[in-house]
């Protein structure tokens, strides 16, 4: 079972699921995800391969996962039980599964035919391939990702550590399933960069000023891009949650760090999309102390100067510029005036103004142009989402 809040955070109650599941190391993980995607109101069914029903008694999967598995034998699969469902996924999925469907063979296996039949349907169909390091670098491998992008597959990104592919963490792979389910892959193909949490300035080796902020928001956002099929840069400061799996990661410290890897990303990348959900140090000391400022001194001074101004680090205009405004403010009136505000400074498409003055669950807007939209006590989830369905627009009205 996992809590209430994580199943808010995605949107799985009452879609149709077929889960098919092949034989593999991972097989574990995917029972767990599974389950994961039920206690999350997910009505799921199972589809095993034919390589997993002669190694595994298929009553011992039903039973610990308590989903009904199809396709067990000869009997053919109802068609119109497969027009009701909304998704099939795959995880984890073996060569002989994903040659299978790119080539149409090996279609006496039930879990082969029915995705090519899925697909025939125009249903989403998603998988996962956790194969070989060297199989996954091989030209062959990457012709049948052609082939199945071709047909309107959509590939979930392995883990890549160590030069070894993995299970990706349920956490994200569940974000993506449900990102799949709701709002499929619209932002194949665009580049995308994003900042969040705080940067560090400081004082001594020990002491340090910073801003009060973990980030949250600005990670789901880099989630939600890369979910929906966007290549995802993110830069951020300290922080005790960890990065998305499926975005390149760039950690720093200091405002200056954050500025200079923008530099260099846009310069590299030239993004599609900005998102400067970070929250970094505004002020620097002008002198750092290079040992540990001792407290018998009594009262200490300290000048400030203030930081570059990230914003101003990129190298090339986005399609598509979103700001952050966090603000300590009284009401939500205040709170758009400030986001507007910072709209006509910095030319962006949107801003997200942010109260920091009230405990989590803070009001927020989002500022774009005249339209303006605000919560209270949202999710971070369903406010990143709402901003990149925001980014979907404005990239298809640029478009015209």
């Amino acid at each position: 079972m996992i809590d209430n809040e994580e199943c808010y955070r995605i949107s799985l109650h009452n879609k149709r699921i077929l889960f098919g599941l092949t034989f593999g190391k991972y097989m574990y993980k995917s029972i767990d995800l599974v389950k994961r995607m039920c206690s999350c109101g997910a009505n799921v069914s199972l589809i095993l391969s034919s390589r997993l029903l002669e190694r595994i008694d298929p009553s011992i999967i039903e039973y610990v996962t308590e989903c009904p598995i199809l396709g067990i034998g000869l009997e053919p699969i109802d068609t119109s039980f497969l027009e009701e469902i909304d998704t099939m996924v795959v995880a984890p999925a073996d060569l002989e599964f994903i040659s299978g469907i790119a080539y149409g063979v090996s279609v006496d296996d039930p879990l082969i035919k029915t995705a090519i039949a899925i697909n025939s349907l125009e249903k989403p169909l998603a998988i996962l391939p956790v194969i070989e390091w060297s199989l996954y670098n091989s030209l062959q491998y990457r012709d049948l990702v052609d082939k199945l992008k071709n047909y309107n597959v959509y590939i979930i990104d392995p883990l890549v550590k160590n030069g070894e592919l993995k299970y990706p963490p349920l956490r994200d792979l569940l974000y993506c399933i449900s990102t799949l389910v709701e709002r499929r892959k619209d932002l194949v193909g665009y580049n995308a960069i994003v900042t969040t949490g705080s940067t560090i300035e400081y004082l001594d080796p020990l002491r340090i000023i910073t801003n009060r902020y973990r980030g949250l928001v600005g990670l789901y956002i880099a989630l939600e891009l890369a979910c929906r099929g966007s290549r995802v840069h993110l830069v951020y400061g300290p922080s005790t949650i960890d990065p998305p799996y499926n975005v390149v990661n760039y950690p720093v410290e200091t405002t200056h760090e954050m500025a200079a890897r923008i530099r260099s990303i846009s310069e590299e990348v030239r993004p599609d999309i900005a998102v400067f959900a970070a929250s970094p140090a505004d002020y620097r000391p002008i002198s750092r102390s290079s040992e540990k400022i001792s407290t018998r001194i009594g009262e200490v001074s300290i000048k400030l100067r203030p930081t570059v101004k990230t914003v101003k680090a990129l190298r090339h205009k986005p399609r598509v510029s979103i700001g952050f405004a966090f603000e300590v403010v009284r009401d939500n009136s205040e709170l758009i005036e400030k986001a507007r505000s910072k709209l006509e400074d910095y030319r962006f498409n949107i801003v997200v103004g942010i109260n920091t003055l009230s405990r989590r669950g803070a009001s927020s807007c989002i500022v774009k142009g005249d339209h303006v939209e605000c919560f209270e006590d949202a999710l971070e989830s369903m406010l990143a989402r709402r901003i990149v369905d925001l980014v979907v627009e404005e990239l298809e009205s640029s478009k015209s």
